[in-house]
């Protein structure tokens, strides 16, 4: 195309020189000029040769380009022929890419480094030979080219890029010849897999041409290894080879000189099986569950939350990642890949998740995995808990003192914090403290869990749940609003707690000298009923069966019941005056009588809670909601 548009140009010059009767221009055939530091270059056009050339006494380096600013791009679809000659150390990158008509290239005799895509898409060159001092290869050198045959005469190379190795795969066909004892000393290959011949699979010969050339190829046609042989001998591998191997094919006998042969490496099998080990504190996962004998195996390491990776194991043998990626060569035999995590931080502790309280109380348990050390200092190290931010409330619980949970081999530390109804929404705060060290803190709401299990309920569990943990947000929805910590006032509950609730009896054994004055209840995590009563002496107060606090001050004297569950605000208590009967009170009484007051805030709170109980008791009591006669819904 570009010498369709050049003709296409001449023309229309000639033809608008000669309309307007102006001198000719001649354009000039030959061009040079300088393409590093005492380096210059010329082209002919009369046998379109391009020649790089220096009379320096020292070595001098070409300039690196891109494909579109070469001093000779004009020329670049001309040029057939390149001639290096004088002390020249460097080809600069690009410098001949995408030379369509290039046949020969003549090095000289101190080239040491060939750039990156230096014959890229050079179609017409078939032919290379690399003159003893060549060092290294740029990345992705004869990409798309034309090779057929490279020649090397130097016995190695100090590097050749990782592209360049993609580059001479990339040479379908092509007759690769070097040196016996050809070596690259390439830090980025894996001398596991290709032995001194990294990247060259495709090479037929030594340069020397005596005696036979023998190469030793596995089953997969990677080269293991090239020599020469004395005519008449018989080969013999002498690398190491896996148990899996069984003989060579064909058999290796006498061989002729000036003659190339090929053994290619059999096996009993060539495929393996790769088996990802379970991990503590982390996964690994493997891209196959099995691989062909040298096939590369890309694993997935992901460490938990709070945790890093400290080591990856192949059958007992470390790995490293390469860019972040841990990866293999399958050996000839099955695998175990095994990961080891440890805690990413200087405490010793990760959080391995939450749950939400579903005991008839309101609160969040954090699950927690300790080091040997904290475990140590149960007795003094704590976990300290901040409820809400603003005006808190905190309290402090040992280590000692957590419940546990065996899980496999792990054992988690449960610290529970419970909450008060008007605090759902607010996030818990928990950070563990082990002497003058602590953890990071921990946040979470007992919202944040009730939504994640309402939004889980494929998971049986869950969904058994779902109707308590629904009562329980709407509890706390109007709890909040009942002590002006949310502004939004939620729906209006539209239910009548039956009279039945209304238990509340006023003993003729309560004593003269004393009056019962009333009651209430303690919305925190679990309810709390307070009876009241006047007396015109010292009074005892007791409730059989309860473990009560009692106060007074002067004249007035109040029992109260703490910690009732949930489930159980339906339950009856009697309160004695004096070891004699006094009041018998629920509840579920309170709720009923304060269902009629004016306060609509107390209304839907007191509302709320039964409907609470309700579901708790059913949940607890294993009760089902519908009734499989009339599909209703029931309640008590």
């Amino acid at each position: 195309m570009k010498k369709m548009i050049r003709t296409i140009v001449s023309v229309l010059l000639v033809v608008l020189l000669i309309t307007s009767a102006m001198p000719m221009i001649v354009f000039a055939e030959d061009a040079g000029g300088t393409c590093g530091e005492g380096l210059n270059w010329s082209y002919s056009a009369s046998n379109t040769k391009l020649t790089i050339s220096t009379n320096s006494s020292s070595l001098v380096s070409m300039y690196n380009y891109d494909n579109t600013d070469t001093p000779w791009k004009n020329y670049e679809d001309d040029i057939t022929t390149i001639e290096l000659s004088g002390k020249i150390r460097n080809i600069g990158n690009y410098a001949f890419y995408g030379m369509e008509n290039l046949t020969s290239v003549t090095f000289n005799n101190s080239l040491e480094n060939i750039g990156t895509y230096e014959f890229s898409y050079c179609t017409s060159l078939t032919v290379l030979e690399f003159p003893e001092t060549l060092k290294s290869i740029g990345g992705f050198a004869f990409r798309n080219s034309g090779i057929t045959t490279l020649t090397f005469k130097g016995n190695s190379l100090a590097s050749a890029a990782e592209g360049n190795r993609q580059a001479f795969k990339s040479l379908k066909g092509a007759e690769i010849y070097v040196p016996e004892g050809f070596e690259i000393a390439d830090e980025e290959a894996d001398p596991g897999k290709y032995g001194s011949l990294p990247f060259f699979d495709n090479y037929v010969g030594f340069t020397d041409g005596s005696n036979a050339s023998v190469y030793w190829k596995d089953y997969d046609g990677i080269v293991l290894k090239g020599e020469s042989v004395a005519g008449g001998l018989t080969p013999a591998y002498d690398g190491a080879l896996p148990a899996t191997f069984e003989g060579w094919d064909p058999q290796p006998s006498a061989v002729s000189v000036n003659t190339i042969y090929y053994y290619t490496a059999t096996y009993s099998a060539t495929s393996f099986n790769v088996t990802a080990a379970s991990a503590k504190h982390g996964t690994v996962t493997a891209d196959k569950d099995t691989a062909n004998y040298k096939e590369k195996v890309t694993l997935t390491v992901t460490p938990d939350a709070d945790c890093v990776v400290t080591s990856v194991s192949v059958n007992g043998s470390e790995i490293s990642p390469v860019g972040g990626v841990y990866s293999f060569d399958m050996p000839a035999e099955d695998v175990t890949v095994t990961a080891v995590f440890d805690f990413d931080n200087d405490f010793g502790a990760k959080l391995a998740g939450h749950t939400l309280s579903l005991e008839g109380d309101i609160g969040v348990s954090f699950y927690m995995e300790l080091s040997d050390e904290i475990i140590a200092h149960k007795n003094t190290a704590y976990m300290h808990f901040t409820v809400p931010k603003d005006n808190p409330d905190t309290f402090d619980m040992l280590v000692k003192d957590a419940e546990t949970k065996v899980v496999g081999d792990t054992t988690y530390y449960i610290f529970k914090c419970s909450v008060a109804a008007k605090e759902t929404d607010s996030n818990i705060m928990a950070q563990l403290f082990d002497g003058d060290k602590s953890s990071k803190v921990y946040e979470y709401s007992v919202r944040e869990y009730a939504d994640y299990l309402l939004d889980h309920q494929d998971v049986p569990e869950y969904a058994k749940a779902a109707t308590l943990v629904r009562a329980m947000l709407v509890y706390g929805d109007n709890a909040e609003y009942y002590f002006d910590k949310k502004s939004a006032k939620p729906d209006d509950i539209d239910i009548t707690i039956p009279e039945k609730y209304d238990v509340s009896t006023v003993h003729d054994t309560l004593p003269d000298y004393a009056h019962f004055d009333g009651s209430t209840l303690s919305l925190k995590s679990e309810t709390s009923l307070s009876l009241y009563f006047n007396s015109e002496q010292q009074i005892t107060l007791t409730c059989e069966g309860q473990t009560v606090d009692t106060d007074s001050s002067g004249d007035n004297y109040v029992i109260r019941i703490r910690n009732i569950p949930a489930a159980e605000l339906n339950n009856v208590y009697t309160v004695k005056v004096d070891d004699a009967d006094a009041v018998t009170y629920s509840p579920l009484t309170y709720c009923y009588r304060a269902q009629t007051s004016t306060n609509l805030k107390l209304v839907n709170t007191v509302k709320a809670l039964y409907l609470y109980w309700d579901a708790a008791y059913h949940y607890f009591n294993n009760i089902s909601y519908v009734n499989p006669e009339t599909d209703e819904t029931e309640r008590l």
